[in-house]
């Protein structure tokens, strides 16, 4: 009975851990390079990532926030928070930080996507 309901279990876990699309992926990829451009250009390096919400097809969104001086992330720094909103349009990514200021904009060449 024990090992019914470990096989339970781990199937059930395994079939929740779905891999990425390559388009996800690279959608992925280029809303993390994009925020990781902005924060070195703002200087804000103790940022780092906290979440990431793929759940709508064409946005992701992720939280980025401050690290302590031991490199420890802390939820009560929820207030300094930046909340990214990355959105793709065929083949343009648009980066806004939450809420609604838009960032910047990456359009990939044709016949790369």
């Amino acid at each position: 009975m024990k090992n019914l309901y470990f096989i339970f279990c781990l199937s059930l876990f395994v079939s929740a851990c779905q891999p990425l699309s390559p388009e996800k992926q690279q959608q992925d990829y280029i809303c993390r390079s994009m925020i990781q451009g902005y924060l070195n250009i703002q200087q804000y390096t103790a940022y780092k990532l906290w979440s990431v919400d793929m759940q709508r097809p064409q946005l992701i969104r992720y939280a980025y926030r401050p690290t302590t001086e031991n490199g420890l992330m802390i939820s009560a720094l929820k207030s300094q928070a930046l909340n990214f909103d990355c959105i793709q349009d065929h083949m343009t990514f648009r980066l806004r930080l939450k809420p609604k200021q838009s960032l910047m904009e990456f359009q990939l060449p044709k016949g790369k996507l």
